[in-house]
C-alpha cells in the first residue's frame, strides 16, 4: 500500500494560527501546477513496480480554490505514471466557502470520494478570532450541500483549546456534529507556533494565551462525546464511525510509503525522507532548470525506530513488540522494554499481549511518552 499527497500551496487568506507553507497570491498558480506535473515525471521511479497507490490526497493550503481542469491535469499524470488501485480513496481538503453545489458535483465527477472540510468551529466569534474566511452558516451549508451532491464519506476538522473557549462552547460544537450525518472527525488542540499572527497577538496581549487546563478539559469532553456517539478514537486526534477511518492518514501512522508533490511536500519510501523546498517561485524555477528542489535525508535505524514509536503509539493499534523487533532488531527491543517500567508505574502505558498502548490517562501526554521511549 502506498499513497500520493499533492500540496496546493494557495489560500484566500492567512489563518492566524497556521504555520503551513502557502501563499495568498495566486499569480503563479499555473506555473506551480505545471511544475507539480513535471515533478510527477521526475518521481516516476519513486515507487517499486509492485507498489499499488491506494490513496490520493489533495491538501494545502486550500486545494478547493483551484479549478477542475487543474485537478484533472494532475490526476491524469498520476494515473498515467503510477499503478493506481481501482478502489482508490481520493480525498480533497476544502474550505466551506469554496463548496458550491456546482463545485461539489465537479469534484464528484473527477472521482473525489472523500471530503475533508476545514470547519474549525461552528461559532462566528472563534472563526473571526482565527481569521477564517468562512462563517458558521457557511460551515453548516457546506456539509449539507456535500451530502446533497452525493458525498457520504465526509470528514470535518474542529479545533479546541482556543483562547476564551469555554467548555460550553466546545460542547455546542460537538452537539452540532451529533446532528449531522458525519462519519469522520479530526480534532486538534490549538498550539501557538512561533512566527504566526496568533503568537504575535498573544505576546501583544490582544488575545488571551492558551490555558492547558481548558485544553485537557476539552479533550476529556471530546473522548466522552465520541464514546456516546459511537465514534472510534483510532488516533489521538482522529475519530471515525465504523468503516470510515482515513486510509491515507492511517498509512502515514503505519509507516507506509508516500510520495509528496508540490512546494513543501514531504515523501517517505521506507529508508529516506525527501522535503521539497518551501518557496513557490524557487520550486518552479528549480524544477524547470533541472536543479535539485528538495532536501534528502537517509534515515538511520535509530531515527526509523523513533518514528515508529511516535506514530504507532498515537494509534489504537499501539506498538507491536514483535513487529518492532523484526524491523529494528533484538537490542532495540530490549532497550524499549527497559524504558517502559517508569511509564507503566505512572499508569501512562500498558503492555498487553505483546502490544504497548497508551492508557486513557496517557492519551493526554502522548508526545511526552513517546519522547521518553526514544532512542538516542
Amino acid at each position: 500500500m502506498a499513497g500520493i499527497y499533492i500540496h496546493i500551496p494557495f489560500c484566500k487568506q492567512a489563518c492566524h494560527y497556521c504555520d503551513f507553507y502557502f501563499s495568498t497570491s495566486v499569480k503563479n498558480k499555473d506555473e506551480v501546477i505545471d511544475s507539480i506535473i513535471r515533478e510527477i515525471e521526475f518521481r516516476q521511479f519513486f515507487f517499486e513496480p509492485t507498489d499499488i497507490i491506494d490513496t490520493i490526497y489533495f491538501g494545502g493550503g486550500t486545494p478547493s480554490i483551484i479549478n477542475k481542469f487543474d485537478i484533472y491535469r494532475i490526476l491524469n499524470k498520476v494515473y498515467s505514471t503510477f499503478n493506481v488501485s481501482n478502489k482508490i480513496e481520493f480525498t480533497i481538503e476544502a474550505n466551506p466557502d469554496d463548496l458550491t453545489l456546482r463545485k461539489l458535483k465537479e469534484l464528484n465527477n473527477l472521482g473525489v470520494n472523500r471530503l475533508s472540510i476545514g470547519i474549525q468551529s461552528f461559532d462566528n466569534y472563534f472563526l473571526k478570532m482565527m481569521n477564517r474566511s468562512h462563517s458558521a452558516s457557511d460551515a453548516l451549508d457546506s456539509i449539507l450541500l456535500a451530502q446533497q451532491a452525493g458525498f457520504s464519506n465526509i470528514s470535518i476538522d474542529l479545533m479546541y483549546g482556543l483562547p476564551n473557549q469555554k467548555a460550553e462552547n466546545w460542547i455546542n460544537d460537538l452537539k452540532i456534529v451529533s446532528k449531522l450525518n458525519i462519519h469522520h472527525l479530526s480534532c486538534y488542540c490549538l498550539t501557538v507556533e512561533e512566527k504566526t499572527a496568533l503568537s504575535k497577538l498573544i505576546k501583544e496581549g490582544k488575545i488571551e494565551g492558551i490555558n492547558e487546563n481548558n485544553s485537557n478539559e476539552h479533550f476529556a469532553l471530546l473522548i466522552n462525546w465520541a464514546n456516546e456517539n459511537k465514534f472510534e478514537h483510532y488516533e489521538i486526534s482522529n475519530f471515525a464511525k465504523q468503516g470510515f477511518r482515513s486510509i491515507h492518514n492511517t498509512n502515514y501512522w503505519l509507516n507506509q510509503k508516500y510520495l509528496g508533490l508540490g512546494p513543501s511536500a514531504h515523501s517517505y519510501n521506507g529508508y529516506k525522507r525527501l522535503n521539497n523546498i518551501k518557496n513557490n517561485g524557487l520550486y518552479v524555477k528549480y524544477i524547470n532548470t533541472n536543479k535539485k528542489f528538495y532536501h534528502e535525508e537517509n534515515l538511520t535505524n535509530t531515527q526509523k525506530a523513533n518514528e515508529f514509536i511516535l506514530t504507532n503509539l498515537r494509534t489504537i493499534w499501539g506498538i507491536d513488540i514483535g513487529m518492532f523487533e523484526q524491523k529494528f532488531g533484538k537490542s532495540y527491543k530490549i532497550e524499549l522494554l527497559e524504558n517502559l517500567t517508569m511509564l507503566e508505574n505512572k499508569q501512562l502505558i500498558i503492555k498487553n499481549n505483546n502490544i504497548i498502548m497508551l492508557t486513557q490517562e496517557g492519551k493526554y501526554f502522548a508526545d511526552y511518552i513517546a519522547s521518553e521511549l526514544f532512542f538516542t
